[in-house]
């Protein structure tokens, strides 16, 4: 996948180098080997190109970092690193909107992967997925969805919310340390990077919720993403609006509407489009690919939909014309992949 225009928040790299130090390493010595600048590391609201936080990410997965660490203090760590971001999260009318406003700027902490969120009738379901890693390297997932669990626990206010967990990767020494926190079962070597809590809880009103902090503070960061997005790549924006329409609900879309959509909501021409996206290595063919097979991924783990469901909201003409392509994509029939993914627990 081409992610040379994307970028991540150098926050997340001076994280990395805490840890580090933590356990005897000299983190600045780790960075300065993938060659990041301290420059570049304590430059403020500074970004890293794609390429540079992957090499940090490999290289950190290999380290003993202690799984507690990643339960320690609440959404403390959230606000030391994007208050703004912390701030409307903690501050939302119930769970369902903070979450929904947590995967709405995610942009702000990195732009190489998104959270898919969908709910059955008792359960609301999380999956992680991220460009440029192989799939087994899970810290950084299990960061994503432990910052979604942190987040529920807040809104749960002190009651008890089990939580199941699903990580491609193997198990680490420490397992009982993240099933604590979660209170319920981790499971390893799965198929996907996912969390799991009971639906129940999302639209529970949140007493403490201030309508005008939210406002203001929704205002801000909503500024903060827009001078992300308009420092990224042209074809990240691109990605964003057809994987919206992909995933709106009652989105029945079709080859030449979700192209005219996508031109509408980007304010310009499909020639404009096409040039732009060339200009950056990229064609519209590939990433209405990607996106369509990776929301047909997350369709499939919701046992509700069925395949006819699926295939017309994806806007293919026949169930069979989506069992084509998805096995062309994936090497494996969707009924198979449902069966490996739902009958696994």
């Amino acid at each position: 996948m081409d992610t040379r225009f994307k970028t991540v928040s150098n926050a997340i790299a001076r994280k990395q180098v805490l840890l580090a130090d933590a356990i005897g390493m000299s983190g600045e010595e780790l960075l300065r080997s993938v060659g990041i600048t301290p420059e570049e590391l304590q430059r403020e609201n500074g970004r890293l190109q794609a390429h540079k936080h992957i090499r940090i990410v490999k290289l950190f997965a290999h380290l003993p970092i202690p799984y507690e660490r990643f339960v320690h203090g609440g959404l403390d760590p959230l606000f030391d690193d994007f208050p703004l971001l912390a701030a409307v999260c903690a501050n939302c009318p119930n769970l369902r909107a903070a979450i929904t406003t947590f995967m709405q700027f995610r942009g702000i902490i990195g732009e190489l992967d998104f959270l898919h969120f969908y709910e059955t009738d008792h359960t609301a379901r999380f999956e992680f997925i991220s460009e440029g890693m192989p799939p087994t390297f899970d810290k950084g997932a299990l960061a994503n969805l432990l910052y979604l669990a942190k987040i529920a626990h807040h809104y749960s206010l002190g009651a008890r919310l089990p939580m199941r967990c699903h990580l491609r990767g193997p198990a680490p020494a420490d397992v009982r340390v993240i099933e604590d926190f979660l209170e319920g079962k981790v499971h390893y070597n799965m198929d996907s990077n996912s969390l799991e809590f009971s639906a129940a809880q999302l639209d529970v009103p949140y007493p403490q919720f201030n309508a005008v902090l939210h406002r203001v503070f929704s205002q801000k960061l909503a500024q903060e993403l827009a001078a992300i997005q308009a420092h990224g790549a042209f074809s990240s924006k691109v990605e964003q609006a057809i994987r919206g329409i992909f995933t709106a609900d009652n989105s029945t879309p079709t080859g030449d509407a979700v192209l005219k959509n996508v031109c509408a909501q980007m304010n310009t021409t499909r020639w404009t489009l096409w040039r732009k996206l060339q200009q950056e290595g990229q064609t519209y063919q590939d990433i209405v690919l990607k996106v369509r097979t990776q929301v047909a991924r997350s369709y499939l783990e919701r046992p509700g939909m069925s395949l006819g469901a699926i295939s017309h909201h994806l806007g293919f003409s026949s169930q069979s014309a989506f069992s084509r392509f998805f096995k062309g994509q994936e090497g494996i029939a969707p009924t198979q992949y449902r069966h490996r993914i739902l009958g696994r627990e």
